[in-house]
């Protein structure tokens, strides 16, 4: 071997050795991406599963919610057609009261017409029962005159 052959051979084989821990730190760093592949797959997949618990939590609750709520509405509709049915009772008593105090106001004109047509008979037949008991003696008088009357 040749000095200048056994130069390239030791570069060989520095080469070689430096080539082999390239590939042996190659192949570390290789299985240390795996590992950290790993390790994050396993934090997806945890954070996934929390997340979808959390999720499933939040649905959990809204649906409660919607369901207070749907009943709620349902309440506040029968509320709101009692009130409409109160109302419309309401107004038909307002009207009843209307009549019934037209009614009454005619009522009270007929009385008072009946009063002053009473009060008018009163004094004629005041009248009628004067004369007629000032009669009274004097038909008296004149039956006792006359017995075969």
């Amino acid at each position: 071997m040749t000095a200048r052959n056994h130069t390239l051979e030791t570069q060989l084989q520095v080469q070689r050795q430096a080539t082999a821990e390239s590939e042996s730190q190659l192949d570390a760093a290789q299985a240390r991406v795996a590992t950290l592949h790993s390790q994050l797959n396993r934090q997806q997949e945890q954070h996934h599963d929390e997340l979808q618990q959390h999720l499933r939590a939040q649905q959990t609750g809204l649906e409660e919610q919607v369901q207070q709520l749907t009943s709620k509405l349902a309440i506040l509709e029968g509320v709101k057609a009692e009130c409409h049915r109160l109302k419309d009772g309401n107004e038909a008593y307002h009207r009843q009261v209307v009549r019934l105090e037209e009614d009454l106001a005619a009522a009270t004109k007929t009385i008072a017409d009946s009063e002053e047509r009473c009060a008018g008979l009163n004094v004629v037949s005041g009248v009628v029962v004067s004369a007629w008991v000032s009669l009274l003696p004097a038909q008296t008088a004149t039956d006792s005159a006359n017995p075969q009357a």
